[in-house]
């Protein structure tokens, strides 16, 4: 293991070296060569190794592509796949930035991403043909290729690496925060905003060469595409997992073979009851824990198990996470997203001085400086400053506390739900008034979309079914669809008469319940 001394050199080495090599791989390859950089479906790699191995998809790719195209963007789809880590780095090698496609999202939801990015190239690593030929017919100007177009890469002799990537001021990655609504809202995110990410963790987060991170969380999203980029930037080890499996996670943790593990609380949960009492060898530091915060009783199994348990708040717009809150402070501020990253500053825009709770508001060198075409720019300040669209407070210690989402965004599972899309398509069935989705706590999701639905004149409960709703439903990815619903007379308003969500939640609903 690599002395303090050494892992500070190996860390101002690659930042230095920005002067010769662009390449975040390549100077890992030059600073570290024989460290092991990746294990992945029964292999591993030094980092000497997977720059060898993507340097030749790179030149395969140089040449599949138009080096000049101005919109330099190809989508991948796939999962959590050697392949995946190697083609994405293949693309930021010959100055390619990747749009990552979330595997779970509908047929109809891709395409809207996919019209919305002007994206032309998609690499689709899946087996699901059915689905690419879909694709293919409603977006005859995609070009899209499979793994089997790239067997050529092992013939390549590389004489002299590709180099074009890594600028800092290109983009790296584009993901979408929404789903097939006009209010999708494409992340474009540039290399600049990921090193300064990468860079609040390994200073924050006390992330170091040294380090192992496991990842079971998607590529696609930013929770896994930033372990993937710190990997670059520090120099630590990951542990790719193609699905979450606590049993083998567990076993992996025992077994000494990670420091770190990133989780949504759903994971986390099934992870427990494998976790010894005397928890895991001194060579694991934590758990870092996005996608809301924890339930105390869940913290206090944790503790009894000497678990680390850091929770954690971000979004695809920061480039990962900007609050952390440590193990040692869990229980004490139980409900706390924790204090800033370095480099992260915070505010509260309060309506009132008098009140405690107010938008939240971040401002760093991570955070994105637009979404794409310029959506939503007022999110912006002209100062700088996110609008998060969440609620919270800090207390006197400085320690932040998210109270609810002003966007009424639904965390299920890690995943980000949005009501309106939801709503939307409940509403194009002709028994369907109107249609209201809410998130509902959920000991085993964290959260979960319910429906409450008001019926057309001419219908009630006897002549429907929400197992009706099933075609509307298909343009949306299983997790989307509402796990209950319920029929209403009208819904609670305000005086102007807007619905006033939160009463569906409380114990007022039995007034507007049929």
């Amino acid at each position: 293991m690599p002395s303090k001394k050494r892992e500070n050199q190996i860390l101002t080495n690659f930042q230095n070296s920005h002067k010769h090599i662009f390449s975040w791989l390549q100077q890992q390859a030059k600073a570290q060569p024989d460290k092991l950089a990746l294990y992945a479906e029964k292999a591993q790699y030094t980092f000497e190794e997977l720059n060898q191995r993507v340097q030749k998809l790179a030149h395969v790719w140089f040449d599949c592509l138009p080096q000049s195209a101005t919109h330099r963007f190809i989508a991948i789809l796939g999962e959590n796949q050697l392949n995946y880590i190697e083609n994405t780095l293949a693309f930021w090698e010959i100055g390619w930035a990747i749009q990552c496609l979330n595997i779970r999202l509908s047929v109809e939801e891709i395409i809207t991403q996919l019209k919305d990015s002007q994206c032309v190239y998609l690499l689709d690593l899946s087996s699901n043909t059915a689905r690419r030929s879909r694709l293919a017919q409603a977006l005859p100007e995609l070009t899209i290729f499979t793994e089997s177009m790239l067997t050529q890469a092992n013939q390549v002799q590389v004489r002299q690496p590709i180099d074009l990537g890594y600028r800092l001021d290109q983009v790296a990655s584009l993901m979408y925060t929404s789903g097939t609504t006009a209010a999708a809202k494409g992340v474009p995110q540039k290399f600049k905003q990921h090193l300064a990410s990468a860079t609040a963790a390994q200073q924050s987060l006390s992330v170091t060469p040294a380090d192992c991170w496991l990842c079971a969380v998607p590529l696609f999203h930013i929770s896994g595409l930033s372990i993937l980029l710190r990997s670059l930037v520090i120099g630590h080890s990951l542990r790719l997992y193609r699905k979450f499996n606590p049993e083998k996670i567990h076993q992996d943790l025992l077994a000494g073979k990670g420091s770190i593990f990133s989780a949504v609380t759903k994971m986390l949960q099934d992870l427990l009851p494998y976790v010894p009492k005397q928890g895991y060898p001194n060579s694991f530091k934590a758990i870092l824990l996005g996608g809301g915060p924890a339930s105390i009783e869940l913290l206090n199994a944790c503790q009894q198990k000497q678990l680390p348990v850091m929770q954690s708040y971000g979004m695809t717009e920061s480039c990962s996470q900007v609050f952390a809150l440590p193990f040692c402070d869990a229980l004490r501020k139980i409900g706390s997203a924790g204090k800033p990253l370095a480099n992260i500053q915070c505010k509260i825009e309060k309506n009132t001085a008098s009140q405690q709770t107010g938008e939240i508001l971040i401002k760093g060198p991570n955070i994105v400086e637009s979404y794409l075409h310029q959506r939503s720019s007022e999110r912006w300040s002209a100062d700088g400053w996110f609008h998060t669209g969440d609620l919270g407070y800090l207390d006197d210690e400085g320690f932040l506390y998210v109270v609810s989402r002003l966007s009424e965004l639904i965390i299920s599972g890690g995943e980000n739900i949005y009501p309106n899309e939801i709503e939307q398509c409940l509403s194009k069935h002709p028994a369907i008034k109107e249609a209201v989705v809410v998130g509902k706590e959920d000991a085993t999701w964290g959260q979960v979309p319910i429906a409450f639905l008001q019926l057309q004149a001419g219908f009630d409960q006897t002549s429907f079914n929400p197992e009706q709703l099933t075609e509307q439903l298909q343009a949306l990815a299983r997790y989307k669809w509402p796990k209950a619903f319920y029929f209403v007379k009208d819904f609670p308003r305000t005086a102007s008469g807007k619905i006033q969500k939160r009463k569906l939640l409380t114990k007022e609903r039995v007034n507007v319940l049929e």
